[in-house]
């Protein structure tokens, strides 16, 4: 073990023969450069689950510096801009800073900013956390309380894209922590665990009459489904709170939208990334709820639900018949041996 924190193998030669700065995981320390293609993985939860989670930051070949959700072949919620290629990112042993620099050994793009000094007296790490998030930390050697965070890269924690998951929202009220939920008229896949994502509580098809009117709109303000190309439908321009609520009723494809400057974008299932934090204020978000008292009993379920009780009913009438007949000879069998 080096002191810098690089694990090196080395054959009889002292030649290296493997070190773990060339094979990263969710964390690099001073010293170490993250090369062209080299990705490190959010772990799954915390110090709870070790795993590969669901986020990866990549130094791409185009020279960009890119967090994202890759499960869900996203381009990315968070990267530097565009810069030549062949470009590194490098943790400076020395400063404690991190910096992207290219092949001829120039700072292209500084990554941190003030860090604690003197850079002796700590131990520094970065990390892309269960969150999303890419953070730069310190830990002060003698007297220490626990890991400080001197940098992050995402402001607002529920712009990292899926991180409540299909058909979660992100909830923020400070820029620091999170909490999932679940859109109006869903539930989790896994109550423990709501980042997971979510699914319908009750499946209707809103195209089938008379489907068509068997719900409500439901808002919720300062939220929104975040525009995505791909996850926009249709938009309905100079319209307010109640055009937009019946854009989406009268739209039996949709069953959400997103209410942003008098503009009314429906959505495509499944939603993703509906937040409600402090980059949405002033957005409202709609959503299609099923009216649970109007969805009913089929008429085919109701008649052998009616069916399964007439047949109860007999078996009962049936048990006790047979039980008569059985004390009956019990009481003629004891009266013959009485005799």
């Amino acid at each position: 073990m080096e002191n810098d924190g690089n694990f090196v193998l080395r054959d009889g030669s002292s030649s290296i023969v493997w070190q773990s700065f060339n094979s990263p995981t969710d964390t690099i320390l001073p010293g170490q450069v993250l090369i062209r293609t080299q990705k490190l993985y959010s772990n799954a939860n915390g110090t709870v689950d070790y795993s590969t989670g669901n986020f990866m930051l990549e130094m791409q070949n185009d020279g960009k510096l890119v967090l994202s959700a890759y499960h869900f072949s996203d381009a990315g919620y968070w990267y530097t801009g565009n810069l030549t290629t062949n470009v590194s990112l490098v943790f400076n042993n020395y400063t404690a800073s991190m910096y992207l620099f290219n092949s001829t050994g120039d700072n292209v793009h500084p990554l941190t900013g003030n860090v604690s000094t003197p850079v002796g007296d700590y131990y520094y790490r970065a990390t892309i956390n269960d969150h999303g998030d890419f953070q730069q930390l310190a830990y002060h050697k003698s007297n220490s309380s626990g890991w400080k965070r001197v940098w992050k890269a995402i402001g607002d924690p529920c712009v990292v894209n899926a991180i409540c998951g299909v058909n979660g929202m992100c909830f923020s009220q400070n820029n620091e922590t999170e909490k999932c939920r679940c859109i109006p008229g869903y539930i989790p896949l896994d109550p423990n665990h709501v980042s997971k994502g979510c699914r319908p509580e009750t499946v209707v098809n809103y195209c089938a009459d008379p489907s068509m009117k068997n719900f409500t709109i439901e808002v919720i303000d300062d939220a929104d489904f975040p525009y995505e190309s791909f996850a926009d439908l249709a938009r309905v321009k100079d319209v307010d709170l109640e055009g937009c609520k019946k854009a989406l009723m009268d739209d039996c494809d949709s069953l959400a939208a997103s209410l942003v400057d008098s503009r009314c974008i429906k959505k495509r299932m499944p939603l993703l990334n509906a937040r409600q934090s402090f980059s949405t204020k002033g957005s409202q978000a709609l959503v299609k709820v099923p009216m649970k008292s109007s969805l009913g009993i089929p008429e085919h379920k109701k008649k052998n639900d009616f069916d399964a009780r007439v047949f109860l009913k007999i078996s009962v009438i049936s048990l006790k018949g047979h039980l008569s007949l059985l004390q009956h000879l019990v009481n003629v069998n004891h009266e013959a041996k009485c005799h």
